[in-house]
C-alpha cells in the first residue's frame, strides 16, 4: 500500500486575522514488507490474547519497541520489549471483542522496531471477528505478495 497526501496549513495572526505564512505539506507513506502473516479467529463478546515469538538473531541483546496499527482492537501488552541474544521472549497480544463490533475481518499491523524506533520487521495479524460458533472466512491473499504464515500460541 502507497499514500500520498498533501495538505495545505495557514498560520493567521489571530488579532489582525491576516495571513502570516502558508506551507504545503506532502506526505508519502508505504508499508513495509510483511515478514509473517497469523489468522486469528475470536469470537465477538469475548476478550482474546495470544502469544507470538519475537527472536534476535543479532550478536548483542536488543530492545524493541511494540507497536499496532489498530489500537482499537488489538492491544499489546509489552510497548518495549528485551531479547537477550539468540533467544526468544514472547510479546502478548490482547484482541478486543467489544460485543458492538460486526462479523467481518481486520488486518492489523504489528510493527517492531529498534532502538531509535526504526522498523526491522512487520507482521499481519488477520483477525476474524464471528459469533459462537462462527467459522474463519478464507484468505484472500494476492498472489503478487509472498507471505510467511507464522504461529499464534495461545496466552
Amino acid at each position: 500500500h502507497r499514500c500520498c497526501a498533501q495538505v495545505l496549513v495557514h498560520a493567521v495572526d489571530v488579532r489582525s486575522r491576516s495571513l502570516v505564512a502558508a506551507w504545503l505539506v506532502c506526505v508519502r507513506c508505504v508499508v513495509p514488507a510483511i515478514s509473517k502473516t497469523y489468522d486469528v479467529n475470536v469470537v465477538i463478546g469475548r476478550n482474546t490474547s495470544k502469544k507470538i515469538a519475537l527472536s534476535n538473531p543479532y550478536g548483542l541483546p536488543r530492545r524493541f519497541r511494540l507497536h499496532c496499527s489498530r489500537p482499537d482492537l488489538i492491544s499489546l501488552k509489552e510497548k518495549e520489549l528485551t531479547v537477550p541474544v539468540g533467544e526468544f521472549r514472547y510479546m502478548g497480544l490482547r484482541f478486543s471483542a467489544d460485543s458492538s463490533l460486526a462479523p467481518g475481518v481486520a488486518e492489523v499491523l504489528v510493527l517492531v522496531n529498534n532502538e531509535e524506533d526504526k522498523n526491522e520487521e512487520c507482521m499481519l495479524v488477520r483477525v476474524a471477528f464471528v459469533h459462537e460458533g462462527g467459522a474463519l472466512p478464507q484468505p484472500r491473499t494476492p498472489a503478487r505478495i509472498e507471505r510467511v504464515a507464522g504461529e499464534l500460541v495461545d496466552s
